[in-house]
This record gives C-alpha cells, sequence and structure tokens, in this order.
C-alpha cells in the first residue's frame, strides 16, 4: 500500500504542472515537506497551505526539475 501512494505522489508532483513560469520570491516548500503532506491528502492533518504552496513552486520548475524534486521525495517517504 505504501508503494502504491509512493507512485502516487510521484506521479502528482512530476504532473501537477504542465509548464514553468516566474520564480516568486517566496521560499519553496522542501520536497520531503510536500510528499508528506500529499501522503496526508484525505485527512485532518492535511495542509491544504503547504499544497498550494507545493504546487505554486512546481508550476516554475522545467520538467526535468519536477522529475529530480518527484525522485527526492520518493526518498523521503520510502
Amino acid at each position: 500500500m505504501k508503494y502504491f501512494f509512493s507512485i502516487l505522489t510521484l506521479l502528482f508532483l512530476i504532473s501537477c504542472s504542465s509548464g514553468s513560469s516566474s520564480n516568486t520570491t517566496s521560499t519553496a516548500p522542501t520536497a520531503c515537506a510536500c510528499a508528506k503532506n500529499a501522503m496526508k491528502a484525505g485527512t485532518s492533518d492535511f495542509n491544504q497551505s503547504i499544497q498550494t504552496a507545493c504546487e505554486e513552486y512546481a508550476a516554475t520548475l522545467t520538467q526535468e526539475e519536477r522529475v529530480e524534486r518527484a525522485m527526492k521525495a520518493l526518498e523521503c517517504i520510502k
């Protein structure tokens, strides 16, 4: 089951944004913070503001950067 959620999180992180946009000046959430929060989706521990920050940050990344970030996220939830 944990493997299923890991794959789901990886796909989510890669696909949550299809293009690049301008960088923001706010601090980017870590890949681990995004992955751990995504694993809490559907529970009372899920934090929508973290999710929004993760999505906004992912929108600033290139496809290669999103894949690299997704791989880092998978390492956090193993």
